[in-house]
């Protein structure tokens, strides 16, 4: 996608834009991780993740939970991709600028947490909500945002 920019000079400048989807798993109080750490895992959800692209960015700390077969599935970014329609899993940080999707995991039980993230409503349209049960949470909420140009 390519985004357009008019300086001050009133030229145009054109430049591609990689829309990407990141995905972050968060407490019901937008905690997410605590001493750089996500603060919880659910087999369901990571089942779930796989299944939203070819190749899935995360973190070697947030591969080495997945079992040996589904780590061809991965690819290993401490930093979020530049690939067009990338998925990122986002285990600690900010959400990266060209986030166009945001998945947000949404767990039934608080955790301590030193780093929360809650979209905001003037930057995150929420476009959809799905509640399913995870395999150590009795309830996950699965929210889906669409980012407001």
């Amino acid at each position: 996608m390519y985004k357009i920019h008019q300086n001050a000079d009133y030229s145009i400048l054109l430049e591609y834009h990689y829309s990407m989807t990141t995905v972050i798993v968060l407490d019901p109080k937008g905690g997410f991780s605590y001493k750089d750490r996500r603060i919880a895992q659910d087999r369901i959800i990571r089942k779930r993740i796989l299944e939203l692209a070819p190749v899935i960015y995360m973190s070697e700390y947030t591969a080495s939970q997945y079992r040996e077969v589904d780590r061809e599935h991965i690819a290993i970014s401490e930093k979020a991709p530049v690939d067009e329609n990338a998925v990122y899993y986002l285990e600690v940080g900010h959400i990266p600028a060209n986030t166009d999707t945001l998945l947000v995991y949404r767990l039934d039980a608080c955790y301590p947490a030193d780093m929360k993230i809650i979209p905001s409503p003037k930057e995150w349209e929420i476009i959809s909500k799905e509640t399913f049960a995870g395999h150590s949470h009795k309830t996950i909420t699965l929210e889906k945002y669409r980012k407001l140009s």
